[in-house]
């Protein structure tokens, strides 16, 4: 009973992280969602600058190093969120299974 009341806290302890990872990652990736057009456009700005020509600009700014490293952040983030929360949800799923075999078996 002992090893079963450790493996419950351990499981509860890994809920609340990825409860708590999926939020602020989420709320990061949304932030980060918001700035990238401020980003492209700012980058887009800088390319204007020097070529002259708006759909020049767009094309460069769309390849340009930085926004794809802009771009990679978002996803790198929102993939975090979306992980965290597949765990999360899996190990409520699990607490959950766990409840109904034990009052099966009263």
């Amino acid at each position: 009973m002992l090893h079963a009341n450790y493996a419950q806290e351990q499981l509860n302890e890994k809920i609340r992280r990825f409860a708590t990872t999926a939020m602020e990652s989420r709320q990061v990736a949304s932030r980060l969602r918001d700035l990238l057009p401020v980003r492209f456009n700012d980058i887009k700005r800088h390319h204007y600058m020097h070529r002259k020509s708006v759909g020049k600009a767009e094309r460069f700014a769309l390849t340009d190093q930085h926004f794809v490293a802009h771009v990679n952040e978002l996803v790198e983030m929102s993939f975090d969120a979306l992980q965290a929360r597949v765990l999360y949800e899996t190990h409520v799923m699990l607490v959950q299974a766990r409840q109904s075999l034990n009052a099966a078996r009263r």
